[in-house]
């Protein structure tokens, strides 16, 4: 009887500890209860009840723009383990097909962009953005208010069925690196990973994941699987420079280039939210600088740098391979001013000017300055290093005062 009694005691006042520890747990902060939960294992079993967990992931999600259903689903069962996914899923810069057509984007121009941009964007004159909706078979709308600046004259621009909207189709594209941001998606690009039994939490969020940020193969898998954390939208024939995914604070997602950017959610007005000025870390990230061979050719009205494999499986097999749409530029620097010019075009220049030559001099092709006739040459083949470092296009005249200066 003695002995029935002491068990019978001890299991009481195991339950009371526990109950005990639990409402003591229930009052803590993420952060502080992920401490405690590496005490030791009995603080750790008691310390990720559902009693526990739950508030916590309704009151962390509240205020929260976007958590995936299945962290919701996941809650009901297990919340401790939703709690750290749904951390860990808000770093993710990749975003999928699903997800980019799921959101009504608002958008506005960077400062970057110009005055020419800024003075008609209607974001930063006070009034409602611009909008655009993507869809799964690659197009997008670009909508704004009737009477508001056109974007482009497209013979693909629909008015809408609101008559006080004007809707202007596109194209969009998931990519898998592009000239100048590859590294900064790369960087941004935390991977989605599975969440152990040890995993903590810090800041009122998941531990950092010990992996190293997404490596290029794995943005080019994501790109495969349909979902990137790059993309490229065209209206008509013209392409804008790449758009690189960024989370914000509110778990939502924005895209950005050097121009301007959209969001997933309601666009704060001008001056209300430091996080999405164009002086915030995020914004700061994508740059005319870190984007200018993308920049000069959309001035230029050229097609966009495309190195070969750039697009993901939402291009065509010869864009893949580097064959439609992939264009190298060369910086060509005439009268001390750059100009970006397709590698292609100098190729052709090369061999118009040896056919003149020709013609002028009836020189045979063993004779001929540029290596023989009727072939297409290598822009490569035309440099001579120069004292400066600088390679110099040469014609016929070497000692012509104002030479091609070609930066590659």
């Amino acid at each position: 009887m003695a002995a029935q009694f002491a068990q019978l005691f001890a299991r009481v006042h195991d339950e009371r500890a526990d109950a005990v520890l639990s409402s003591v747990f229930a009052h803590l902060p993420a952060e502080q209860l992920a401490r405690c939960l590496v005490v030791c294992r009995y603080w750790r079993n008691v310390g990720r009840g559902q009693e526990i967990w739950r508030p916590l992931c309704e009151a962390r999600w509240a205020d929260k723009v976007y958590v995936p259903d299945r962290f919701a689903a996941r809650a009901v069962t297990d919340a401790h383990g939703a709690y750290i996914a749904a951390e860990l899923d808000a770093r993710r810069t990749h975003i999928t097909r699903d997800e980019l057509c799921a959101f009504m984007w608002q958008t506005r121009m960077k400062a970057s962009s110009g005055p020419g941009w800024t003075t008609v964007d209607p974001w930063w004159n006070g009034r409602a953005p611009r909008t655009r909706r993507f869809y799964a078979d690659g197009g997008v709308d670009f909508r704004e208010e009737r009477g508001g600046e056109r974007l482009s004259a497209s013979p693909d621009d629909a008015a809408s069925a609101d008559l006080s909207v004007i809707v202007h189709t596109g194209r969009w594209r998931f990519l898998r690196h592009a000239p100048g941001v590859s590294t900064l998606a790369h960087v941004a690009g935390a991977p989605e990973q599975p969440v152990g039994a040890d995993a903590s939490v810090e800041d009122g969020g998941a531990a950092a994941p010990a992996a190293a940020p997404s490596a290029p193969s794995s943005v080019a898998a994501r790109a495969r699987a349909g979902a990137s954390c790059m993309l490229r939208m065209s209206l008509g024939e013209r392409e804008f420079p790449t758009m690189v995914f960024a989370r914000a604070s509110n778990w939502g997602f924005v895209m950005h280039n050097c121009w301007g950017l959209a969001a997933s959610f309601a666009l704060p007005q001008r001056g209300m939210c430091a996080e999405l000025d164009d002086a915030g870390e995020m914004l700061k990230a994508v740059t005319v600088e870190a984007q200018r061979l993308e920049a000069a050719a959309f001035n230029a009205g050229l097609p966009l740098p495309n190195p070969p494999g750039c697009y993901s499986d939402e291009g065509t097999a010869a864009e893949n391979a580097g064959g439609l749409g992939a264009v190298n530029y060369v910086n060509i620097v005439l009268a001390g001013q750059p100009h970006l010019v397709p590698q292609h075009l100098i190729a052709q220049f090369i061999a118009a000017h040896q056919g003149e030559l020709e013609e002028e001099e009836g020189e045979q092709d063993d004779a001929q300055p540029w290596g023989g006739a009727g072939g297409a040459v290598h822009a490569e083949q035309m440099l001579v290093d120069d004292d400066s470092g600088d390679g110099e296009l040469l014609d016929d005249d070497s000692e012509s005062e104002s030479p091609l200066v070609v930066e590659l």
